[in-house]
């Protein structure tokens, strides 16, 4: 009997396709909802990883901060102790203009 319409019966047919139809819809619907939970979670870890990134640059501004104390601590430290340095050197100076004076003295 089939052959005689060159498929099913045409109700049939129609009622097949409807529900083919209506399953595609239902899957590409599915579908889309699959790829917008997709996303949602996509979005929800770059959030993450921004707020991760956000906490990283301020640990690493509080680490600048630390070492740009530490250089001007550094540079501090080593201002004065080249005044002190030239300071030993000019007492150091002095003092042996002292002991030549101390020994013409005793000559």
């Amino acid at each position: 009997m089939s052959d005689q319409w060159g498929g099913l019966h045409p109700i049939i047919d129609g009622r097949v396709e409807k529900q083919m139809i209506a399953l595609e819809e239902s899957l590409t619907g599915k579908a889309i909802q699959w790829k917008a939970a997709i996303v949602e979670e996509e979005k929800a870890s770059l959030a993450t990883f921004a707020m991760q990134v956000k906490g990283s640059q301020a640990t690493l501004r509080l680490e600048v901060e630390d070492v740009q104390a530490a250089q001007q601590k550094y540079q501090t430290t080593t201002q004065l102790l080249l005044e002190s340095r030239d300071e030993l050197t000019n007492r150091y100076g002095r003092l042996e203009e002292i002991v030549a004076g101390m020994r013409e003295q005793h000559k």
